[in-house]
């Protein structure tokens, strides 16, 4: 049998499907993050290609929210992934968000790029009710940090009603 060798990697590609009951595992690797008790499916591919490591179909349900995602993440440390969100009651992300969100329908979807030192948040689209934010974000950091942001707000009926929830502590 092959002995890995981290000179030679192997390049393994892998197609995977998880059930889990309830977020009880995930609570246990991350235990601040404050996951409704709802059934959690995930699945999707890894596939090694000459330039890094690609994600395909990769899709995170937790009960009636579900977020995709596709992308690359290069041998240099680069990355380039395309997520989506979407679900019928942004009240249900509030624990893990630590923001109130009202029961409205929402969708998010944006391109995040970078590398350790840049991030770029682009073709941000997002939906919540009848609120509409488009737009991108760039955040460096090096020498000097530097936070850019273009965004467009069309608010709805829930304009105004977002407010920061008390971080918990211990």
């Amino acid at each position: 049998a092959p002995v890995a060798d981290s000179a030679q990697p192997l390049r393994l590609d892998a197609d995977f499907e998880l059930l889990l009951p309830g977020p009880g595992a995930v609570h246990l690797w991350l235990p601040e993050l404050a996951l409704p008790e709802q059934p959690i499916a995930v699945s999707g591919s890894l596939r090694n290609r000459p330039q890094g490591l690609a994600i395909e179909q990769a899709r995170i349900a937790l009960g009636d929210i579900e977020v995709r995602a596709d992308g690359m993440f290069k041998h240099e440390g680069q990355f380039d992934v395309k997520l989506t969100a979407s679900g019928p009651d942004a009240s249900a992300l509030s624990g893990p968000v630590r923001v109130e969100l009202p029961g409205q329908p929402f969708r998010l979807s944006a391109r995040l790029a970078g590398d350790a030192a840049l991030l770029e948040v682009r073709d941000i689209e997002a939906t919540l009710g009848d609120s509409r934010l488009e737009g991108e974000v760039t955040w460096a950091q090096g020498a000097e940090r530097r936070l850019q942001a273009r965004l467009h707000v069309r608010p709805g009926g829930v304009h105004g009603r977002l407010r920061q929830r008390q971080p918990r502590c211990c």
